[in-house]
């Protein structure tokens, strides 16, 4: 029974209530462990960057329900789109990053392609289009966690300043 109560409180300690997905605290974790591992072996990390655009106008033109079940949907069209061995979180209110191990900054950007293509390209059932601006970066030799979401977040905003709904890369 105890071993029962430790495994939901694990779970519960590192997943996001609303989305199910990791939280950041469990992503920030797994991403210092893949940094160490692909800084040991010399193979490439990639991550992505991900904000909602215009979340606020979808709250407050639909409800907060609404903002949620775009979140909740989002979050299913993102596994749904990634490889098993890749990891994603919800990173904030309505961002989130995803970790792509064993993947270079050219894989990285079409993985975010697709992505935003996936969100953009299909309506939401709270909503008729949903888009997403996406930033990526890859990991660089002695890199570290900040270093790296760093670089992703400049892609994330140079995205959101030349016109939202698109990847870009540093």
């Amino acid at each position: 029974q105890l071993h029962t109560v430790n495994q939901i409180l694990e779970k519960q300690a590192s997943t996001d209530v609303l989305t199910g997905l990791f939280n950041r605290l469990k992503l920030g974790s797994l991403l210092d462990a893949e940094i160490a591992r692909a800084q040991r072996y010399a193979t490439p990390l990639s991550i992505i960057i991900l904000d909602i655009d215009h979340f606020k106008q979808i709250n407050d033109t639909r409800g907060h329900q609404a903002g949620d079940d775009v979140l909740r949907e989002l979050a299913q069209r993102l596994v749904s789109n990634l490889r098993a061995c890749d990891a994603v979180a919800r990173w904030g209110g309505e961002e989130f990053l995803i970790m792509l191990p064993n993947t270079p900054l050219q894989a990285g950007r079409e993985c975010a392609e697709k992505l935003r293509a996936a969100i953009a390209d299909f309506p939401f059932a709270a909503m008729p289009r949903v888009t997403a601006s996406l930033g990526v970066a890859e990991l660089k030799k002695g890199d570290q966690r900040e270093p790296l979401i760093d670089r992703a977040d400049q892609a994330l905003y140079r995205a959101k300043d030349n016109g939202r709904d698109r990847v870009e890369c540093v």
